[in-house]
């Protein structure tokens, strides 16, 4: 076997390997100089390894530390409370800004209602118009026709009014 598969077993520990194993890294080492100093440098930290003493941690350190993540979570930081109700907060005034919006629109924009009673009220009012008066049959008194009187005398006044002339300067 060749140093560049070699390397691969000798990073193992010896209890690692298999019987086949062991047997190619030892008649390899045996004869490559530089793979028998890697071995000797692993073997050497794994010796230092194997004598120093299991240090155990100390009684509840587990307990400890699990507290001191816990209350290292709870805390927030100002910035934190802001984002967070932001995410709810921007949300909702942009839902109430549109609906505002949208009612203002409806509002703004609907043609006015007309009032059919203003119309009947300026078609046969005595008070403003002496001179008027209306012969018909009631069944032919009908919207329409209501508002084409209206219109008729609207363009005869307008056009009985004399225009202004324009401004020679």
């Amino acid at each position: 076997m060749d140093c560049k598969g070699i390397d691969k077993l000798l990073i193992r520990l010896p209890e690692e390997l298999g019987e086949t194993e062991r047997r190619t890294v030892e008649s390899h080492v045996r004869d490559c100089g530089a793979c028998a100093a890697q071995w000797r440098m692993a073997s050497l930290a794994r010796n230092i390894g194997s004598t120093l003493p299991v240090l155990e941690p100390p009684p509840f350190f587990a307990g400890r530390v699990m507290a001191a993540i816990h209350a290292q979570s709870r805390e927030v930081a100002p910035w934190q409370g802001v984002l967070a109700l932001s995410r709810h907060v921007i949300p909702a005034l942009a839902a109430v800004t549109l609906i505002f919006v949208s009612i203002f629109a409806y509002v703004e924009l609907s043609p006015p209602a007309a009032d059919l009673y203003q119309v009947y009220e300026s078609v046969f009012s005595l008070s403003e118009r002496t001179q008027l008066s209306v012969i018909a049959d009631p069944a032919g008194i009908t919207d329409e026709s209501i508002m084409r009187a209206l219109a008729e005398e609207d363009f005869q006044t307008y056009s009985s009014k004399p225009q202004p002339e324009p401004r020679r300067d």
